[in-house]
């Protein structure tokens, strides 16, 4: 239908018309674009915080090359992607710096190197692999000086509101219960959340929206005039199996028109459990081939036959038994 329109659209007042569905394929393009490079980001970010390590920094640069791939690919919109093949010249730069710099390293030399020397934990066998990375990130924050009461927060007892997003009540509630056995902090359960907040409030605490006045209740609720506040976000888990996350310590004032930010962390973590399964199976296939190996060692015997020219006759092999030698 679009191209008889264009078609008739040209018949009759002679005009060049612009494809209709040009820029839905630019967008197209772009979209693409943009899962990759993110990707990309994601990855970077990931290598840097294992010390690039040469299979993280390979992953970094297969998404980048898919990202620029798709750039390559439709050479038709090359003038109105100048700022896409910016970022991705820029992005490469810093990568081909970082291999540089661990190249020397036996993290990069030898892949296996940080796992094992125990730097990378990675077969969880216990929580799932972001449930650990936000108690790990936790435990960062638990660590730090208390900005509502003297001494570190680990060791004092402030009202705490937890915030996920995107929200998900698990995670909420394996926050509240890390802070429940870890320190005397008061985390504000979800139910009652819900119940001081009224439908708007509690559907933009679930978005990571609440304003000033949502958390005038919870402080009026709890007789309180002071709330910190910890916010676990996710930056972007968007590579299979790898998570990233941040979490920001803020504060909250009774009557103030603004939430104080105080600190920041952010972490990975890759899940590996499925590679479990895969690890027992080789750890079971090398033993077997050691036992069958020992075996022929110590069970089988090769002798040289004197008088025979025949290389197939000159050699026999013996089964060796516990008092004498079978023929084979």
């Amino acid at each position: 239908m679009n191209q008889m329109l264009r078609f008739f659209l040209i018949s009759l007042f002679g005009l060049s018309v612009i494809p209709v569905n040009g820029a839905s394929d630019l967008d197209i393009v772009k979209s693409k674009w943009q899962d990759y490079y993110k990707k990309a980001t994601i990855a970077t970010f990931y290598s840097a915080s294992v010390l690039n390590g040469y299979d993280e920094l390979k992953l970094a640069n297969l998404y980048l090359d898919s990202a620029r791939g798709v750039l390559e690919k439709n050479q038709q919109y090359k003038h109105l992607l100048n700022a896409e093949y910016k970022h991705v010249n820029a992005l490469q730069s810093e990568l081909e710096g970082s291999k540089l710099i661990s190249e020397d390293n036996l993290n990069y030399i030898y892949p296996p190197y940080s796992l094992m020397m125990g730097h990378r934990p990675e077969f969880n066998q216990i929580d799932e692999a972001e449930e650990i990375l936000i108690e790990n990130l936790l435990e960062k924050v638990l660590n730090l000086n208390d900005p509502i009461n003297k001494g570190i927060i680990r060791d004092n007892a402030d009202f705490v509101l937890t915030g996920i997003y995107p929200f998900d009540k698990n995670l909420f509630l394996v926050t509240n219960d890390y802070f429940g056995t870890e320190t005397g902090q008061y985390a504000i359960r979800y139910h009652e959340i819900r119940n001081i907040l009224d439908s708007n409030g509690f559907e933009r605490y679930k978005k990571n929206e609440l304003i000033p006045k949502d958390l005038d209740l919870i402080c009026n609720a709890y007789g309180i005039s002071k709330l910190l506040y910890i916010q676990i976000l996710d930056q972007g888990s968007v590579i299979p199996n790898l998570y990233y996350k941040g979490v920001y310590l803020k504060t909250y004032t009774k009557g103030s028109s603004e939430i104080e930010f105080v600190n920041y962390y952010e972490g990975f973590r890759i899940d590996k459990s499925e590679s479990w399964v895969t690890a027992i199976i080789i750890m079971l296939l090398n033993l077997c081939f050691t036992g069958i190996i020992l075996f022929l060692k110590f069970s089988l015997s090769v002798k040289k036959v004197k008088g025979e020219t025949s290389f197939r006759k000159k050699w026999r092999l013996y089964l060796i038994s516990s008092n004498e030698k079978i023929k084979a």
